[in-house]
């Protein structure tokens, strides 16, 4: 009797196993994918749903390059004579150079999203030193047409801000965005635009060419954040914008004493990586 009631224990254990077993095993489908039968003789209809996340690796910024070719007629009456040099000042229109933007939404922060924008890249004799609140001076070398010696040098002041938004429960949160990166083009932090007028800067620089949430920003950027820290995978949908314009008047050539060239030219190289 007593090895009925074992055996029978073991009957009931081993069902339970399988049980056990066929359960977990059910459980581990998914929602959806386990069905009911329709009942005998019935109409049947029914309809499949297919869809699922779209994942964007393009890079979403795009940029535009502004022309300052604009003739720059000087007068040799119009010169300053200082130590050695003919100086011109006062030169060069206000307005933008560089704009860039975001043209997609991405879910995350991720690598290649970082652009590194380079002025100068590798030329010699280009200098671009960072003062305060997104200004900086640029110095290039100046030649005489058809000359590859430089006879003089250019310089003016840069103003360069780059925001970017991006969501925290739910909401839209706004960041200066400094640099922490290889390249120039963005000043490090603590030399970046103050948090007030960096949106309404953007916009007038813009001029209507902006993303629709830039000039509605106002005072309501309140962070700053590493521009590294745009490839970070916590960083949802992420939008940015960079501009770069000349401050007006801040122009000044200077040519060497023995040079008067006809006419004269400069510029500058513009590069742009992504980290």
């Amino acid at each position: 009797m007593k090895k009925q009631s074992i055996h029978a224990k073991k009957n009931m254990a081993s069902f339970l196993s399988r049980s056990t077993f066929l359960f977990l095993l059910i459980s581990s489908f998914p929602v959806g994918v386990l069905a009911s039968w329709s009942s005998p003789g019935e109409n049947f209809r029914g309809e499949l749903i297919f869809g699922g996340p779209v994942t964007n690796s393009k890079n979403p910024w795009s940029w535009k390059l502004m022309s300052v070719n604009d003739a720059l007629s000087l007068s040799a009456d119009d010169r300053m004579v200082r130590s050695d040099e003919h100086v011109w000042s006062g030169l060069l229109k206000g307005g933008p150079i560089l704009l860039g933007k975001t043209t997609h939404t991405i879910p995350t922060g991720r690598e290649g999203f970082a652009p590194r924008v380079n002025y100068g890249s590798n030329v010699s004799g280009v200098v671009l030193t960072w003062l305060s609140d997104g200004e900086g001076i640029v110095s290039l070398p100046v030649y005489d047409e058809g000359d590859p010696v430089p006879v003089g040098q250019l310089h003016f002041r840069l103003q360069v801000a780059m925001l970017l938004q991006h969501t925290e429960n739910e909401q839209p949160i706004y960041a200066r965005v400094y640099n922490n990166l290889a390249g120039n083009g963005l000043p490090l932090q603590g030399k970046i635009s103050g948090s007030e007028m960096i949106a309404p800067w953007l916009c007038g620089l813009f001029a209507g060419e902006g993303p629709g949430w830039l000039c509605a920003v106002g005072s309501s950027v309140k962070k700053e954040v590493a521009l590294g820290g745009l490839t970070d995978s916590a960083l949802r949908l992420p939008h940015g914008v960079y501009g770069a314009g000349i401050v007006a008047g801040s122009g000044e050539l200077t040519l060497r004493k023995d040079a008067m060239p006809a006419r004269w030219k400069s510029s500058l190289s513009v590069s742009i990586e992504y980290q």
